[in-house]
């Protein structure tokens, strides 16, 4: 079953990587939304990458590198929308894709890990 957090971390990454490129290590912070009305998950990473680029003599707000990463998500299966929240991104998941996951996990249960044969 696909790791949403983590998948969430990869589409993200990209449009980080993409918003400031000066930034050699960007800060990728995705976290599940505490409260329904506010999305699924958030990304909170802008106000650190506006702390690191003032660093550098750049001077961006919060809300501006926000939307700057949301202009860069590439292309994917899971967001639905995007909403800027002050410095935070508020992400909704699709309906087909989350429908999908629940599916096959009712399908198919939970799997575990393949365990590694005993040696005697």
């Amino acid at each position: 079953m696909l790791n949403i957090n983590q998948r969430l971390q990869e589409v993200f990454g990209e449009a980080i990587r993409a918003s400031c490129p000066e930034l050699d290590n960007p800060p990728l912070s995705i976290a599940p939304s505490q409260q329904g009305k506010f999305g699924d998950y958030q990304c909170n990473s802008a106000m650190s990458m506006s702390q690191m680029l003032k660093a550098k003599g750049i001077k961006m707000n919060p809300r501006e590198i926000a939307e700057k990463i949301i202009t860069n998500l590439p292309d994917n299966e899971l967001v639905q929308k995007t909403e800027v929240a002050g410095p935070f991104i508020n992400i909704y998941l699709q309906k087909t894709f989350v429908s999908k996951q629940l599916s096959n996990l009712l399908i198919n249960g939970v799997q575990p890990p393949p365990l590694p044969s005993k040696k005697k």
